[in-house]
């Protein structure tokens, strides 16, 4: 008996780079797409006020910014809105 292998035939050669091919394919599709993703995630947040008009007094808890103001949440448990310059323009109660 012989114990050489054959050699593959053409149908087999051309699927094994038909793998490969969709192989490099897949993974370069898989890199444009985190690429894409990453970059829309990216997007600039809103600027900060240089300053906030905090009433005498008040100790901020929280701070959130939005597009147009900015909300601090105090020890105390009130609600202060700011406007985009950082100055307050309305107050909220909750005791």
């Amino acid at each position: 008996m012989d114990s050489e292998t054959p050699s593959p035939d053409g149908s087999v050669r051309l699927l094994k780079w038909l793998v490969v091919g969709m192989t490099a394919s897949m993974i370069a599709l898989a890199i444009v797409l985190i690429w894409a993703i990453l970059s829309e995630m990216g997007s600039p947040a809103p600027d900060w006020p240089a300053a906030l008009d905090l009433p005498e007094g008040t100790r901020p808890a929280a701070v959130t910014r939005a597009q147009d103001f900015t909300v601090v949440v105090t020890e105390a448990g009130d609600i202060l809105l700011f406007d985009a310059g950082g100055a307050l323009t309305r107050r909220i109660d909750l005791k």
